[in-house]
């Protein structure tokens, strides 16, 4: 009985510590001064996994694989570290206090921020690099990559978001059932700057589109040195707006058309609050007397054969003789035969090929063009001065068939020029109206036929109209015998 008691009290008398092993050297919980770097050892010799465990509950473990497993239980590891929670960040590296990766309970993993990735995706705070370690970009990819469902490229904070691809890159694409490749931007859809195309769209389907674009402020911007966009097929360029089909802006000519065009409608601006200095046209019919007109072929040889000038009889005015008489109708142009050499893109993307001729080099054209349309104004005047002599010369035949001659009617009224003119205040007229008249009145009408005043008159003498509550400036002022207008002159009024 004594034996067993000393062999209780002797086992109750060994350090706890020593009890972590079964072989000396013993590791304590205080730190081993004897660890070996060949023969120590934390862990167990089995095929155990060593579990690690806090409040009661195991933590990690380590199995016999040599995979780590947190908060994963008696789940077989597959991997080297398994990592599982049922609430808040299973995952999360810092450097210096601030987190640098982070996997989040929805899935999303964050990098470079503390911020929560979007649900089972990837939030980046700074540049991404594929292929390459030194980028100034938020995502720079080097060597080739592929979007089978598509890239969308957004710009959402302002209007100068960029979407670049270098020369030598290929995008293809089919359009499906969404587009292959979407950019938005605010203000601009698509802006290319190249050499040769701005912008070159090849569509193979019979319904297909070439080239579609879509902004708030340009569906489709191109600058280029040669052309800034290209279109061919049935519709070279087709635009469809709520108020601009197509807009070309240019210092020069906003629109340079190769060829015949056809319109169902054309306005052109002529509204008074764009206009000022805005005066009469005197003397139309000599101005259209000056005019040449002439019938002519175009040229189709040289250079000129890449004008794709019209070919027939054509009649008008040469653009020379015009600037003699009219030299605010003519502008002079260059036209760049180069340009028109130009062929369609080739289907390798390449620069375009040129249309050779030869013994011709390429050439700028000097060129003078007209104005036609400012000649209908002229033309109108003409008309109108033209049917006041017809008038004239109608009352003329009536006075003759009553007996009355040609020189006793024209003898028989008198409208002087006013005096002075231009008139500040108080204009003078000197007038005579035809013996036998029953009734004599002088009209005073603005330029836009407005009656604004009526004065009745004896026989003869001399009239004094105020003007001064007039506006600045042209009026016209008529005789009027028996309701028949027989002269009208104009007189200016300044202030």
């Amino acid at each position: 009985m004594k034996r067993l008691l000393l062999l209780a009290l002797a086992i109750a008398l060994i350090p706890e510590d020593t009890l972590a092993q079964n072989t000396s050297p013993y590791w304590s919980l205080a730190g081993n001064s004897n660890a070996s770097a060949t023969t120590s050892k934390l862990g167990t010799t089995n095929a155990i996994p060593l579990r690690l465990f806090t409040n009661n509950a195991e933590r990690m473990r380590l199995d016999a694989s040599g995979n780590v497993g947190i908060g994963t239980g008696t789940t077989t590891l597959s991997s080297k570290l398994v990592v599982n929670t049922a609430s808040g960040s299973p995952f999360r590296a810092q450097i210096n206090g601030s987190s640098k990766l982070i996997v989040n309970s929805n899935g999303g993993v964050s990098v470079g921020s503390s911020s929560s990735g979007p649900a089972n995706g990837l939030y980046v705070a700074g540049n991404v690099g594929i292929g390459t370690t030194s980028t100034s970009y938020k995502l720079h990819v080097v060597g080739n990559g592929a979007f089978t469902n598509g890239l969308a490229v957004f710009n959402v904070l302002n209007v100068s978001g960029t979407f670049t691809v270098s020369d030598g890159a290929t995008i293809n694409g089919r359009f499906t059932t969404a587009p292959a490749l979407t950019i938005q931007g605010g203000h601009t859809g698509v802006d290319a700057q190249s050499i040769t195309y701005g912008l070159r769209g090849t569509s193979t389907a019979t319904n297909g589109v070439g080239t579609y674009g879509k902004g708030n402020s340009y569906g489709i911007y191109g600058v280029s040195n040669v052309v800034g966009a290209y279109g061919e097929g049935s519709y070279g360029v087709y635009g469809v707006g709520t108020n601009y089909g197509v807009f070309g802006y240019s210092p020069e000519w906003a629109g340079y058309f190769d060829g015949n065009v056809f319109t169902t409608g054309t306005y052109e601006s002529s509204d008074r609050m764009l206009k000022q200095n805005i005066t009469e046209i005197s003397s139309a019919i000599a101005v259209i007397n000056k005019l040449q007109p002439k019938e002519y072929e175009y040229k189709q040889d040289g250079n000129f054969k890449l004008m794709n000038l019209p070919k027939g009889r054509h009649y008008g005015l040469i653009a020379q003789d015009v600037a003699e008489v009219l030299p605010a109708l003519v502008k002079e142009t260059k036209m760049s035969t180069l340009l028109a050499r130009l062929s369609k893109p080739e289907q390798s993307g390449g620069l375009p090929s040129i249309k050779t001729i030869p013994s011709q080099p390429s050439e700028n054209t000097d060129l003078k063009a007209v104005n036609y349309t400012e000649l209908i104004p002229l033309l109108i005047k003409a008309m109108q001065e033209q049917q006041q002599q017809i008038e004239q010369l109608k009352e003329e035949i009536i006075n003759l068939k009553k007996g009355r001659s040609v020189n006793t009617f024209l003898n028989s009224f008198q409208l002087s020029d006013v005096s002075p003119n231009p008139v500040k205040s108080t204009a003078t007229i000197q007038y005579a109206i035809p013996g036998g008249s029953n009734r004599a009145y002088l009209l005073i009408t603005d330029a836009l036929g407005r009656s604004i005043r009526q004065v009745t008159l004896g026989t003869s003498g001399n009239i004094n109209i105020d003007v001064s509550a007039l506006a600045s400036g042209v009026y016209n002022y008529s005789l009027v015998v028996d309701n028949k207008t027989l002269a009208t002159k104009k007189m200016k009024v300044v202030k």
